[in-house]
């Protein structure tokens, strides 16, 4: 690789017919200044470029690592969700289904209890209703 130094260094021979030496000089130390500038800038970038090419490496599969675990915990948050959901909705459908008996029990009572009463007012009401033919009967043997 040609350095800055080789540059400067350079000599050429001289000739009759040859470039302006002032010219060609000058414009060699431009050359010099430039490729020396481009070194500095290319001995900063190879760290920089050495950490990409190892991200670059390693990245690939540490995104995919990474996919797969989140993934797998999406997956397993989803089933926690569902399972919890489950077992709510069947807690509650207990529950209603007890409430479900307890009421129809409740309903079944109270139909015997408004038999017993509808019994004992149609034996209330045939009482009384046997009395006022025992008093008609009773008024007319009086007559």
């Amino acid at each position: 690789m040609i350095q800055p130094r080789d540059i400067l260094e350079r000599e050429f021979k001289k000739s009759f017919h040859g470039y302006d030496p002032v010219e060609v000089r000058y414009f060699l130390q431009l050359l010099a200044e430039e490729i020396e500038n481009l070194n500095g800038r290319v001995r900063e970038l190879e760290p920089l470029e050495k950490e990409i090419d190892a991200i670059r490496a390693i990245q690939p599969e540490k995104i995919l690592q990474e996919a797969a675990k989140k993934a797998e915990q999406t997956i397993r948050d989803a089933e926690d969700i569902a399972h919890s959901a489950l077992q709510g909705a069947t807690a509650e459908k207990e529950k209603i289904e007890t409430e479900i008996q307890r009421l129809k029990h409740q309903r079944n009572k109270l139909i015997r209890q408004l038999e017993s009463v509808h019994k004992n007012q149609a034996k209330v009401i045939e009482f009384l209703t046997g009395d006022d033919d025992k008093t008609d009967n009773n008024e007319q043997n009086i007559s």
